[in-house]
Formats: structure tokens, sequence, C-alpha cells
């Protein structure tokens, strides 16, 4: 075994000037490290799941001015989501919470957190939270902090409790919860940064993939052996659409109609808010954008219509004759002759269904904008008759057409649910089309039918609008569950689950 090397005696630091040195560094660094432990902490952290302990003393009662990886001071506040993980409601909104986490930067503002209520019943039996989902933040308030000043002594700093603050009551629907959070005081601040619409959707639509938070399905059995077929018969008749509504614009011997201009712009702009998918609407934004800034000039073209068309062609909105739903007659909607006006009512009901619930503008407004095609731009003039008959005479429940349209997402999409099956009633009666069947029937869903109509007391209308025989508020869950299949808009990531449903 060979010797170690000798040491080279006299030509190294000792270690007392060593530590010195370091300690000097320190020192002298000291504000730089905090500022650096500071300024990493500057983007989301996600949400913690606790324990009964780090309930108590990181949320509640905290014990220190950071904790898990990040902020933890007096102005922090904590939102936390009270769950149990077989509970169907909870994972209604769990999506959502978690999307959200994962995106605000703002950990010096909000932390997130959940909470599993079936290992700590008790616990959250304490706090209140029996009635899961329980969504409720918790902040330092004037008197905890003054109360906790009043206990400090020398050195030692009492941290004030945290109480709850505010909580949701809101429904069980993603986008709701976060327009909720939005309003809560201290995050609309320019210092929290809130992501955009598009990207908290994607966010939604990623951590359902996982199929940790799966729904109950509505459908009694599959609505259709290819669930997202519908989206082809919508495509079609996007694009027959706004190729029709190019009758907006005069021939040569005519003049300029500034209703229908209207119609038509309006028309272009809503679908370029609400077709379920991303690649078309970016089509019809472009679109919509052009109109917008050409439109006078387009109008002083030899023949502004086919300018219109040729428009289209650039823009990859081509007619394409294609069906899926509509094909045959074998419809999951009319059981009846498919083609171009079953495919229509397909595009409504998804332009209905990715609606944003809150859009104010009334040039936006979705079955206002469909009710302007129809009167102006739909080729069979009878039908058109029919639809602003219904429009403007109100129904069972007391909605016109126009008050249903502004008044709620679910009372418009209703009305136009409504409005769909009085059309196939009334062409069941007037034309003899006796496959024209109310829509859904029992054997699609049977929730969205009364008791009596299920167990065998009273049997089903289906040849004509029976209206007492429905659970409306079921149909609407359907409506958005079928015609936000396979879509990528904000709102229907609340109620697409990529994983499939249970």
């Amino acid at each position: 075994m060979e010797d170690d090397p000798p040491r080279r005696a006299g030509k190294g630091p000792s270690c007392a000037v060593i530590l010195g040195a370091l300690a000097s560094i320190l020192a002298v660094g000291q504000p730089i490290l905090s500022r650096l432990w500071h300024d990493r902490v500057v983007g989301p952290l996600g949400v913690k799941e606790l324990d009964d302990r780090a309930l108590y003393q990181v949320v509640l009662y905290p014990r220190r001015p950071k904790d898990f990886g990040g902020g933890n001071s007096d102005d922090t506040q904590w939102l936390l989501f009270f769950h149990d993980p077989g509970c169907g409601a909870c994972r209604r909104l769990r999506p959502a919470f978690h999307a959200v986490a994962q995106l605000l930067n703002a950990p010096d503002a909000l932390r997130f957190a959940s909470f599993d209520c079936r290992q700590h019943r008790v616990i959250c039996e304490r706090l209140g939270a029996d009635k899961l989902p329980v969504i409720r933040m918790y902040a330092a308030t004037e008197l905890t902090r003054a109360h906790a000043q009043e206990r400090s002594s020398g050195s030692a700093t009492k941290r004030p409790r945290r109480d709850p603050a505010a909580e949701y009551s809101g429904p069980l629907i993603g986008y709701e919860f976060i327009k909720w959070l939005q309003t809560l005081p201290g995050l609309s601040s320019a210092d929290v940064q809130w992501p955009g619409e598009q990207e908290l959707g994607d966010a939604i639509l990623t951590y359902k993939s996982r199929g940790s938070s799966r729904v109950d399905s509505l459908l009694s059995e599959p609505a259709h052996a290819r669930p997202g077929g519908f989206l082809t018969d919508a495509s079609t008749a996007m694009r027959i659409s706004i190729f029709d509504a190019g009758m907006a614009f005069p021939l040569a011997d005519e003049g300029a109609s500034q209703e229908r201009l209207h119609a038509l712009q309006q028309w272009i702009n809503v679908l370029a808010k609400t077709f379920p998918r991303r690649d078309e609407r970016e089509k019809l934004e472009s679109l919509a954008n052009l109109l917008g800034s050409d439109l006078q000039h387009l109008l002083q073209e030899a023949s502004p219509r086919d300018k219109y068309r040729q428009m289209l062609l650039e823009q990859g909105l081509k007619i394409e004759d294609k069906y899926d739903w509509c094909y045959g007659g074998e419809l999951v909607l009319e059981s009846g002759v498919g083609g171009y006006s079953c495919s229509l009512w397909l595009l409504f009901h998804s332009m209905m269904a990715n609606t944003y619930p809150s859009e104010a503008d009334p040039e936006l407004n979705t079955l206002h904008a469909i009710n302007l095609w129809v009167e102006h731009f739909f080729s069979c003039r009878p039908c058109s008759a029919h639809f602003m008959d219904m429009w403007t005479s109100a129904d069972h429940r007391g909605y016109t057409g126009r008050t249903a349209a502004y008044h709620s997402h679910e009372k418009a999409s209703l009305w136009l649910w409504r409005a769909h099956n009085k059309v196939s009633a009334r062409l069941a009666a007037e034309e003899g089309m006796s496959r024209k069947r109310q829509w859904p029937s029992t054997a699609l869903c049977q929730t969205c039918y009364q008791d009596e109509y299920i167990n065998g007391s009273a049997a089903a209308v289906s040849d004509r609008w029976y209206p007492k025989q429905w659970r409306q508020q079921y149909v609407y869950g359907l409506l958005q569950q079928l015609f936000c299949h396979d879509s990528d808009t904000y709102v229907c990531a609340s109620f697409f689950d990529p994983s499939g449903y249970r």
C-alpha cells in the first residue's frame, strides 16, 4: 500500500481565516440572498394537499412567514378546497381549481390548498365544511392582526389567525368559480397576473385528461357511435351559412342594405367566438377583421358579392358538403331527414354550448345572431317566418326569443331547444314526417323527464311539444355535455371531459 502523499505545510490558509472570510461574504450577501429568495417565488405554486397538522400550522394559525416553498405572510390569503375524492360535485370544480393554481402568478397574494374530508371528516365538520365541495378563502383580518400584536412580547412575534373571508356558493361550473375568484378583494390589482381564457381552458382540459376528475354522464345510452361527429356537420353548416350570408352584398343594380350587412357582420363575429374548433375560429376571426376594416372598400367593387366569396376561399372557408350525424337520416337529434337543415340545428346548438354566459355585448349575443341570420339569409322563407313567429311570441314559460337571449345562457340554450322541438312537431303534423320526434328520448336521457314518464305511470309524448314532461335543468346539462364534446373553448372546458364520462 502506497503512503499518502505528503502535505505541503504552510501553503494553505488556516481554518480560522476561511471561516472569517465566509462570515464576511454571508454578511455582505445576506440582503442579496434575501432578494433572490423573494424574487424566485414569483411563479404559480400549484395546489398543496394538506394534512391536519399543516391545515392548522400553515393556514389557520401560521407559524412561519414562508411555507411550502412560498410566501405565508400576514397578507397572504389561502384558498382551500374541501373535498371528498369520491364526490361527483367535487370533481366538477376540481379541474378549474387546479388550473388557476397552476397559472395564477400571484404567490404572495394567494395560495391554493386542498383538504381531504373523507380522511379528516371530524375536522371538516368542525370547520363547517360538511356539505361538499366547499371552496373557502382564509385571510387575516384587522381584528386578528391587532390581537396578535397584543400577544407579542419581546422578540417573539405572534402571527395572526386566519378566518374565513369568502366562500364560493355558485354553480358547479369551472368558469363561474373563476369569475367569482376574480372579483375578490386584492385579486384584481395590477400585481395579479391573470391567465387568459384560452390558457385557462387548455389547463382545465389538460388536468381532466389525467382521468382523476371524471363526472357522471347524463346520457342513459351513448348518443352516437361518433360523439364528436356533429363537428363535421357544424363545419359544413357554418361554411354554407357564411356563403349564403353573402346575399347581404348587393348585385350590380342594387343598393346595399345596412340591416343585412349588420346581420352578416354580427353572424361572423359570433361564429369567431363560439365555433367549437380553434382552427376554424382563427379563420373566422381573420374574415371578421377584414370585413371590419375593408367593408366600405368592398362595397365599391364592381361585384361585392363575388369579391366577398373570393375572400372566403382565400381564408380557407370553401364549402364542404360533408355530413356525419346528419348523413342518411341517422341524426341523434331528429331521427329524420338529414342534410343542411339538420346540420344548421347542430351548428346553432354547438354555438350556444360554446357561448360565454356573461357576454354583455349585444353585438356578440349568440341567440340574437342566430335569429338575424335566419331572418335575413335562410333560403326557406316559410321556415324563416315560423322561426320569427316563435322569436316574438312568448312561450309557456313567458319567454320570447329576445327576452331569453338576454336573460341567461341557460334560458337562451333552452329556448333554442324548445324551438327545435316545436319545429319537429310542426313538420310531423303538417308534412307527415313521422320520424320527427321530440328530443331527447327517454332512452337517451331518463333524467331529462319527470318521474312519472320514467317509471311507467305515464307515456312520454314523442310526436308533439308537451312541456309538462320535461325536467329542463337536466336538458341544459345534456346540451352542454353533448355539444361541448371535442371543443377547445374556455366555456366548454368546464363541460367536456377528454378522459371520458363515468
